[in-house]
């Protein structure tokens, strides 16, 4: 399945993508999102938008996923499978898809213990790889994360370039 995103493009030309991580704020100010994408948007191919990053409660990805795409940005959308069970996964995944977020990446999540709410209870129904395979979002391109151990190998065996502009 194809996403039609301009990072897809970077990647399908056998470029190494470099992507920046933009962490929602921790309140509900959507001009916070937009001064950090002026920053960061053309020194990367793509804005991954963290998803409670550091186990902090922040503003919804999906939220400043769709804040960017109303400035003309295609983020990705980082999902942490640690906050949701199958049956949340797949309305956000499908939300996300009708917000125009074409990029999404599963993660494991950090652990709660080093965030502000750390007896909160993790789910882990699925992992990053197991979500690819939920038929409700079947067809939905979702990138699982390969381990950090791996992917200088990748990089090297694919034979990728550095950032191109495309």
């Amino acid at each position: 399945m194809r996403s039609g995103s301009y990072l897809e493009r970077v990647l399908e030309a056998g470029h190494l993508a470099v992507t920046a991580e933009l962490g929602p704020p921790k309140g509900g100010d959507a001009s916070i999102i937009c001064q950090g994408a002026e920053l960061l948007k053309d020194c990367c191919d793509a804005l991954n938008v963290t998803d409670n990053q550091t186990a902090l409660v922040r503003m919804s990805s999906i939220a400043a996923c769709g804040v960017l795409k109303q400035e003309g940005e295609d983020p990705v959308l980082q999902m942490a499978c640690r906050d949701r069970n199958r049956l949340a996964i797949q309305p956000d995944i499908l939300g996300a898809c009708a917000l125009g977020i074409r990029n999404i990446l599963c993660l494991t999540g950090d652990h709660q213990e080093f965030g502000n709410h750390p007896t909160a209870k993790n789910v882990h129904d699925m992992d990053s790889i197991q979500v690819k395979a939920i038929p409700g979002v079947s067809g939905v391109p979702i990138m699982p994360v390969a381990s950090e151990a791996i992917v200088p190998r990748l990089v090297e065996e694919a034979g990728l370039s550095p950032r191109p502009v495309v």
